[in-house]
């Protein structure tokens, strides 16, 4: 319905829960376009003195920060409006809570004070008239509907939604667990998103899954195990290599020693000891191919 206002260049201006009616079939009515304006365009509404005392007339609570500082209305205005109603929809109250409750109070909290995240303030009252427990509340509340609710309060119209189609898109996509507009949804969000709308293909995917997993360790744990056993393998190799290698060179020098050598043990164990570090030597490039 505001939207439909604002494509005839029409702003409300006092959109509350008092001006919004349900039908016993769940149609919704918007009442009192008292104090609406004319656009002149579809971004700027010029205030006359009449319009100017007439908007005195708006509802505090609902107002926009750009209201409350009497300046230019836009479509943004009724936007942050809408945000203070989805507001108590979500939480059961209003996005401000003051010390002391006066209309000056108020009107420096709409301009200057971030309102908190719905989630953060959500009341066991609250909670019992939404037919659920306060912790159940919270949660549904945090992640998207925190983010949709703050965006159309943001202080800066142009920083809240450009049209009420596209808060009202936001809050669809939300109820159809789809990634929302008000923050980029990267891959794992995307993702996530996915899975819950796709539970039963998700459910039989993480089996597939968890299967091909659980064979895949099983098969690089017995290439291991196998890979292993090889290593093992040609390491013996490798020593029985050295050892057939050092007698086939050990003994034709001990042969060929002359027999005033055997006669003195330190020669043989000086031939012994010769031929060990050349092996050591040749085998310690060959180690990496074991």
């Amino acid at each position: 319905a505001v939207q439909y206002a604002h494509a005839n260049l029409v702003i409300h201006r006092d959109l509350k829960p008092s001006n919004i009616l349900v039908t016993a079939d769940g149609q919704v009515r918007l009442l009192d376009f008292g104090i609406a304006k004319l656009l002149v365009d579809a971004t700027d509404a010029k205030e006359t003195e009449l319009t100017q005392l007439s908007g005195r007339a708006l509802t505090p609570d609902y107002a926009s920060p750009e209201q409350i500082r009497g300046e230019t209305l836009t479509i943004a205005s009724d936007i942050y409006s809408l945000g203070v109603v989805l507001y108590m929809l979500l939480a059961g109250q209003r996005p401000y809570r003051l010390k002391v409750e006066s209309a000056a109070q108020l009107e420096d909290a709409i301009v200057n004070a971030d309102p908190p995240r719905p989630s953060s303030v959500v009341r066991p009252a609250a909670a019992v008239t939404r037919s659920t427990s306060e912790s159940r509340l919270r949660r549904a509340l945090t992640g998207d509907l925190d983010t949709i609710a703050l965006k159309a309060l943001a202080k800066v119209p142009s920083e809240r939604y450009a049209t009420v189609f596209a808060f009202a898109q936001d809050l669809e996509r939300h109820l159809r667990q789809e990634p929302i507009a008000a923050r980029p949804a990267g891959a794992g969000l995307r993702l996530y998103k996915l899975m819950r709308r796709n539970r039963a293909a998700t459910a039989a995917v993480a089996g597939i899954f968890i299967s091909l997993t659980a064979g895949l360790a099983a098969a690089l744990w017995q290439a291991s195990v196998a890979r292993e056993q090889a290593r093992f393998a040609l390491q013996a190799s490798g020593r029985h290599e050295g050892v057939r290698h050092f007698y086939a060179e050990l003994v034709p020098s001990i042969a060929a020693l002359d027999s005033a050598a055997f006669g003195q043990p330190r020669s043989i164990a000086n031939l012994v000891t010769q031929k060990l570090d050349e092996l050591e030597a040749y085998y310690k490039d060959r180690q990496a191919d074991w």
